[in-house]
């Protein structure tokens, strides 16, 4: 693995340092070959070659790398100072919101040991409402008896109405059929006492008649004791009496008595 190398390294020294390390390689290869007569660095030279050029190309990729870490380094740091800075803006807001919040869990702490006080007067209260509830079905149940009672006895008053209407009607009709017969016994009876009064007249006038004959009566009374009187010492004549009258009388001749 490659070493992290200080930003701001100089890439030029130390290319330069490489080049003479393999210069120097080069050129000792080269004397050795020299004293033998046989030059045998060639494949060296050209590895070598490669390498720096290899190396060349790592160093301008470095340079671009540093200047575009310097580049994200900046803006990392803006952004960072701008985060920060928005950070510290939300801390302080999240500090006071903390503050509320704690005052708010204060009074909601408060609200929930005032609620567990109302909870348990609510307890106490739904046990005594229980009870009174027991009492109430108790109550509840003699009622629904007693109602019940009371709709059967309706029911028979109802049966008893609906008969006691059929009676009325009928009693209607008796009624208004009597007070018809009434009505006609009333007219009778106006029509009876017309006739009464008539009577009454003649009754009336008939005692002045039988007045007035009892007067004429007791007249003829008067005049018969007198005739009686009168008569008192004849007798009628008798038969032979009666036999013995001549009743001839001359016979009527031509118109004229002879």
């Amino acid at each position: 693995m490659w070493k992290r190398l200080p930003l701001k390294t100089n890439w030029r020294m130390i290319y330069m340092m490489v080049a003479g390390k393999v210069l120097a390689s080069v050129a000792l290869a080269g004397s050795v070959a020299v004293g033998a007569l046989v030059f045998t660095g060639s494949e060296t030279i050209e590895s070598v070659k490669s390498q720096l050029s290899k190396y060349s190309d790592m160093i301008s990729n470095y340079e671009n790398n540093e200047s575009n870490l310097l580049s994200k380094i900046t803006s990392v740091k803006t952004n960072a100072s701008a985060a920060i800075t928005k950070a510290n803006d939300t801390i302080t807001n999240k500090t006071g919101e903390i503050t509320k919040l704690g005052a708010d869990k204060k009074k909601l702490e408060d609200q929930v040991k005032y609620l567990n006080e109302c909870l348990v007067d609510l307890k106490e209260k739904a046990a005594k409402l229980t009870e009174d509830l027991k009492t109430t079905q108790t109550n509840l149940d003699a009622k629904t008896a007693e109602l019940a009672a009371v709709k059967a006895e309706l029911a028979k008053t109802q049966t008893d109405l609906a008969s006691t209407k059929t009676e009325l009607a009928n009693t209607n009709e008796k009624l208004a059929k009597t007070e018809t017969e009434l009505a006609t016994a009333k007219a009778t009876i106006a029509e009876l006492t017309g006739d009464k009064q008539d009577l009454q007249k003649e009754n009336s006038r008939l005692e002045g008649e039988i007045t007035k004959a009892n007067s004429e009566v007791e007249v003829l009374k008067t005049k018969a004791a007198e005739a009686e009187a009168k008569v008192a010492n004849k007798a009628p004549l008798t038969k032979e009496e009666t036999d013995a009258v001549d009743t001839e009388v001359p016979e009527v001749v031509d118109g004229a008595p002879k």
